[in-house]
This record gives C-alpha cells, sequence and structure tokens, in this order.
C-alpha cells in the first residue's frame, strides 16, 4: 500500500511536473519509498522502454492522432 504524502511532500512533486521533469517526478514517487509502484510503470511509458506499455501506448496515441487526422512529431 502507497504512503500517504505530506504537503511538502506533494509541493516537491508538483513543482517537477510544473517544470516538465515528468521522469524526475516519477523517480520521486516511485524510488523515495512511497510505495506508489506505478510510477515505474507509467514512467516505462514516457521513456517507452517497456515492450508491455512504453511502445505500444506511444504507438497507439500517434496512430489514434492519425486517425483523426492530427500528425505527431518527435517533439
Amino acid at each position: 500500500m502507497a504512503n500517504s504524502l505530506t504537503t511538502a511532500q506533494l509541493t516537491s512533486a508538483k513543482a517537477m511536473i510544473i517544470n516538465g521533469d515528468v521522469i524526475g517526478f516519477y523517480n520521486y514517487m516511485a524510488g523515495q519509498g512511497y510505495g506508489y509502484g506505478y510510477a515505474n510503470l507509467a514512467k516505462g511509458v514516457v521513456e517507452c522502454t517497456l515492450l508491455s506499455g512504453g511502445s505500444t501506448a506511444q504507438n497507439y496515441m500517434v496512430q489514434e492522432a492519425a486517425r483523426r487526422g492530427i500528425i505527431m512529431t518527435d517533439q
């Protein structure tokens, strides 16, 4: 079970997201002993390093966007 976060911890996590440090956020949530194991999976999707999630999720997003007439680039 995940541990409750203090206001200071939530503020730190929120600052990472606001500053665009998504990988840092997931590392923070997964690596600080907070018990948020899902953060490792989410980080794998963002980094596209998980066969079961990263590339599959990103490919789906690109294909769905194309279906709607939106072309996605690496940026």
